[in-house]
């Protein structure tokens, strides 16, 4: 059995750490809209850090609601470039 490099075992971390955070992610977005009515909050710790379910139709608070269409090119790109970085720099 051959050890793996500490390049792939660092581009194997870095890829289990996204996948797990946009698992996540969609766990707990899934969960809020199942059990938390829109408007909704439950607090976790009280006065400090709630769960509210709100809706974000744009991209970052908001802007830019409707212009999907230039996000999803940009977010395409960004996925290549990303690739291309992990598969030529490791």
């Amino acid at each position: 059995m051959s050890k793996m490099s500490a390049s792939y075992r660092r581009a194997s971390l870095i890829l289990s750490t996204v996948i797990f955070g946009v698992v996540f992610d969609q766990v707990t977005k899934w969960l809020t809209e199942k059990y938390i009515p829109l408007g909704d909050s439950i607090p976790v710790i009280n006065n400090f850090f709630h769960f509210t379910h709100v809706q974000n139709k744009g991209v970052v608070f908001g802007m830019y609601q409707g212009e999907s269409n230039v996000f999803n090119v940009v977010g395409i790109l960004g996925l290549a470039i990303v690739g291309y970085l992990i598969y030529y720099l490791y």
